[in-house]
């Protein structure tokens, strides 16, 4: 099964992606990576493993084309963008420039990917972990387990996963810099992954005159993305 984990950055991506990696390593081996630059060569590479798992933000024309033909399994998480983009901003030291692009960019992949994918709304990966979990296992196998799921969600959860991603150092074994900043090779859980228990939206990190000009900025591809009736 090939699998594209390919939702809005800072949109609980990295908490599917596990989930699902959890889900298929119970049923054979697993290949990973994130991110492909070029899927079909990244495919070559996978040699016999029974599952391929992908964490991407974007994706070429042939992965594009798995996802169109149902050769590949799509998962999307989604937030509203202003949200995302203050939260890139302060994460990852960001300007509101390169912050707002790196999420229009994203909504232009999505509105692609919509008709193919599991989408599932920010809000239920952090209020209601286990509905989420449950949603992703089942998508990928249908009949998994009650407490399989419960297992991988509760592994998973916001405050676990801070504890680990706090303890982070650079030079740390199994960690990749990137140089804005570093991660878990394994879990692609990073530094400063979760900055607080209690998500915080847009107007509660910056000023409401950005928060206006952030939404204008990305007005047109969120309404082509449908995203009010997804979130």
């Amino acid at each position: 099964m090939i699998v594209f984990i390919a939702g809005m950055p800072r949109s609980g991506s990295t908490f599917s992606f596990n989930i699902a990696r959890d889900v298929l390593r119970a049923r054979g081996s697993v290949y990973q990576e994130a991110p492909p630059p070029n899927i079909s060569e990244e495919l070559a590479r996978c040699g016999e493993a029974e599952h391929v798992l992908f964490k991407v933000h974007q994706l070429d024309e042939s992965g594009l084309l798995l996802a169109r033909s149902s050769a590949a399994r799509v998962i999307c998480t989604i937030r509203k963008p202003e949200d995302a983009v203050s939260s890139w901003m302060q994460t990852f030291d960001q300007s509101e420039e390169d912050s707002i692009s790196v999420i229009r960019d994203w909504l232009r992949l999505y509105i692609m990917l919509k008709p193919f994918a599991l989408t599932i709304s920010y809000r239920t990966v952090d209020r209601h972990p286990f509905i989420a979990a449950r949603r992703i296992m089942r998508f990928l196998v249908p009949n998994v387990r009650l407490t399989e799921i419960w297992q991988s969600a509760r592994q998973h959860a916001k405050a676990e996963v801070k504890k680990r991603t706090d303890a982070l150092s650079r030079d740390g074994q199994g960690i990749k810099d990137i140089g804005f900043s570093w991660y878990d090779a394994k879990t692609f859980f990073h530094r400063r992954h979760i900055s607080s228990l209690k998500s915080r939206s847009a107007s509660e990190r910056l000023p409401r005159d950005q928060v206006q000009r952030i939404r204008a900025a990305l007005a047109e591809e969120t309404v082509a993305a449908g995203i009010e009736s997804v979130l």
